[in-house]
């Protein structure tokens, strides 16, 4: 109930004879003070309404103008500083307005009350003697009462509304929009790196971020009316302004929402809660999102890695749950390379250009899909899917043919897709790498065949990516040159996998006249020789054994692998066989 509201009871006679600010009568009553001390600042809170009868008040039976100026100067002073102080100490108490019972102690309002009223702009009126206290308290009491029921109820409502626009693809813009709509206002939502992610009015979205940074800055300088985790209300330029903070379980921040509507007559407790509830039920929605997009984000990883290993036709029906029918043969394979971060904003908005996953993170909050995104030029549609993609940052359209599959593992972001859509691909990912101001961002391709060779494409990618940020020759940038590759990065690892099975052959199965523990050392031995760099003695101090056992069991490895380690050219093969066995054996002891 206003204080308008209550004049404006019938059964009640009160009788308005002071205006004063006018606002005060807009304001919700917060409870009803009856008090008889002169002096009762520190028992008023701010919304109460005061009701007195003047009891500590000097009684002057006439209280007409010519009584005023014959009465004793000194008494009248007096008087007039105790109504002048009365009236300072409710309005710096924030009381809504000062009610006067007339009829017992005092006939009418005393004037100097209603001078001192005037000047300060304190609401005062008039309780008829008919009207007793407990009427006023009854009245307003109920009132809360009812005021009370009827926030529960709308409380209630609004939850159900938030928690169904939580269930929507889009979560974050629907549970903007119902959030505007609840408060009469608009409304906003932040990431924690200051951006605005989504608004409920375009034209606001400069405010919003001024709004946000207003926040900011208020919890910096350590206001206590402003608290994290809880709805924090504050004034801005004639705006009702107020802020939630999201947290996941771990209280670690995932947004800002914000709501803002016109400080004259928008209720406060009617935007707190709004606004309080959306962060609530978004802080859950947002948070499992996120948890979702971390393990969906390790899979593809895992996925991507097997597949690097020569497992991508066993992985092919996890891969169509993961990104959807495969890529035709031949696939191009894309290798991309730059900063964590910048790869993290690149698989991201892959993700949401395919439309695979409801929410992705964006620099540190759920991105929703569908939603544009603040930092892309809305006016660039070239990449959009469907008619409701986002024009965001995307990275590659879904292909007529297959799926695009990506991932991310070895500190490296991954592309597999359909041969004549590599070279777009590639320039796609050039162009989101760009509107994401992404400085450093090498990509290296190749091809594969089928997918039983996709692990030779993946290491020609790599190498491409690392050739194509090498010059010819040393002292260029990057300080390395592609005549200081190593042998085996110029050899299809398929075809290195192959060349060792077959050239070792003798020294990793049985049947060629050794037995298995004479086949371990003599390849142990053969390990130990090509790490020497060839040299009998260096091998014989590593092995721990005399130089002429390591002349002994060279002759031997000669025999079984028909080869003349004399000669350079059968000296390069051993080299290439036992290099390409030690890096797909790592924990063999002759590695």
């Amino acid at each position: 109930m206003t204080v308008r509201e209550l004049l404006a009871e019938d059964a009640l006679h009160l009788q308005l004879v002071v205006l004063g600010n006018s606002v005060n009568l807009e304001r919700s009553i917060y409870w009803v003070h009856i008090t008889e001390v002169v002096d009762s600042t520190e028992f008023c809170e701010p919304g109460e309404i005061l009701l007195t009868i003047g009891l500590d008040m000097p009684q002057i039976e006439d209280h007409s103008a010519q009584a005023v100026a014959n009465a004793d100067p000194q008494e009248m002073a007096r008087f007039n500083r105790m109504c002048d102080a009365f009236v300072t100490g409710m309005v710096d108490a924030g009381v809504l307005a000062c009610g006067f019972g007339v009829g017992m102690r005092h006939p009418t309002v005393p004037r100097a009350l209603i001078e001192a009223a005037s000047r300060h702009g304190l609401p005062l009126f008039e309780i008829p003697i008919e009207t007793t206290f407990q009427d006023i308290s009854r009245t307003v009491s109920q009132s809360i009462a009812d005021e009370g029921h009827c926030f529960l109820r709308d409380s209630y409502s609004l939850q159900r509304t938030f928690i169904a626009a939580a269930k929507s693809p889009d979560p974050i813009h629907a549970t903007v929009i119902d959030v505007a709509d609840s408060i009469g206002g608009w409304a906003a939502f932040v990431t924690p790196a200051g951006e605005v992610w989504d608004v409920s009015h375009s034209g606001a979205r400069g405010m919003a971020r001024t709004v946000a940074l207003t926040y900011r800055a208020l919890h910096q300088l350590g206001d206590d009316n402003l608290a994290p985790s809880h709805a924090s209300v504050f004034d801005h330029e004639g705006s009702l302004c107020c802020a939630a903070e999201l947290h996941d379980a771990s209280q670690r921040p995932l947004g800002l929402m914000l709501g803002v509507a016109p400080e004259q007559g928008t209720d406060e407790m009617a935007v707190r809660t709004a606004v309080m509830n959306a962060a609530d039920v978004l802080s859950v929605t947002v948070a499992q999102a996120m948890l979702r997009q971390i393990q969906l984000r390790s899979l593809r990883a895992t996925v991507m890695r097997g597949m690097a290993n020569g497992l991508g036709r066993g992985l092919s029906d996890v891969a169509a749950e993961l990104w959807g029918p495969l890529p035709h043969a031949p696939v191009a394979v894309l290798c991309v390379d730059g900063e964590a971060e910048d790869l993290t904003r690149l698989y991201e908005a892959q993700a949401l250009s395919a439309g695979l996953d409801g929410i992705e993170g964006i620099g540190g909050i759920s991105r929703i899909s569908g939603m544009a995104d603040p930092r892309s030029d809305p006016s660039d549609a070239t990449m959009a899917r469907t008619p409701q993609a986002t024009q965001g940052p995307q990275v590659a359209q879904r292909p007529d043919d297959g799926s695009v599959l990506f991932g991310d593992f070895d500190n490296k972001l991954w592309f597999l897709v359909s041969q004549n859509e590599g070279a777009g691909l590639r320039e796609r990912i050039k162009a989101a790498a760009q509107r994401l101001g992404i400085q450093r961002c090498g990509i290296g391709m190749a091809t594969a065949t089928s997918w039983e060779t996709l692990r030779s494409a993946y290491a020609e990618a790599r190498l491409d990516l690392q050739m194509s940020a090498m010059p010819l020759s040393a002292g260029g940038p990057g300080g390395g040159a592609i005549a200081d590759l190593d042998i085996m990065h110029l050899i299809a690892p398929r075809v290195a996998e192959s060349f060792c099975q077959a050239f070792l052959r003798p020294l990793l199965e049985d049947g060629h006249g050794a037995t298995g523990t004479t086949r371990h050392t003599l390849l142990r031995t053969a390990s130990s020789f090509v790490i020497s760099s060839f040299n009998i003695t260096t091998t014989a101090q590593r092995l721990g054994v005399h130089r002429h056992t390591v002349e002994n069991r060279l002759a031997r490895i000669e025999q079984l692998l028909g080869v003349d380690l004399a000669n350079a050219h059968d000296l390069m093969r051993l080299y290439l066989a036992i290099e390409e066995y030690t890096r797909s054996h790592p924990d063999s002891p002759a590695a």
